[in-house]
């Protein structure tokens, strides 16, 4: 029943969400960048509370079903930066699956994109573990090199 305290300013708090393993499943390794671990979206909360409303951001290209990871905020907060793998398609052969992608999302326009637009150019190889520069641009881990 007492109100926020003034002197204290609240953030945002954004985190992954997934569920838990089935009994018996093997822990996932995190040394393997590549692998699909079904069912994790990016939330957002308003401030670091438990009363605050969670908000399921990926969820309108994920349906539920991709997969969320290294989650980055920019310097001033606005902006989240995370690599998101969409669902995988059932049959189709590991070639033919979604790969990693790099999305972004603005909290003052609560919008979301995938940072290379193409699907094309997007789907060329996995791209993980995304990164601001200080001049705003982005850093990241990618399997697009051939040679």
């Amino acid at each position: 029943s007492q109100g926020p305290d003034p002197v204290v300013i609240d953030f945002p708090v954004a985190y992954v969400k997934r569920p838990v393993p089935p009994a018996g499943e093997e822990a996932v390794d995190a040394r393997h960048l590549l692998d699909v671990r079904v069912g994790a979206d990016l939330y957002l909360r308003e401030k670091a509370a438990p009363s605050a409303v969670e908000r399921n951001v990926t969820v309108q290209v994920t349906g539920g079903k991709g997969d969320v990871r290294d989650v980055e905020s920019s310097w001033d907060g606005n902006k989240l930066i995370f690599a998101l793998r969409l669902p995988l398609i059932e049959d189709a052969e590991p070639e033919d699956q979604p790969t990693w992608n790099i999305w972004e999302y603005d909290r003052t326009t609560a919008s979301l994109r995938r940072v290379i637009p193409s699907d094309l150019i997007a789907e060329e190889g996995h791209d993980v573990a995304p990164h601001y520069l200080p001049d705003g641009r982005i850093v990241l881990s990618s399997t697009r090199q051939r040679q």
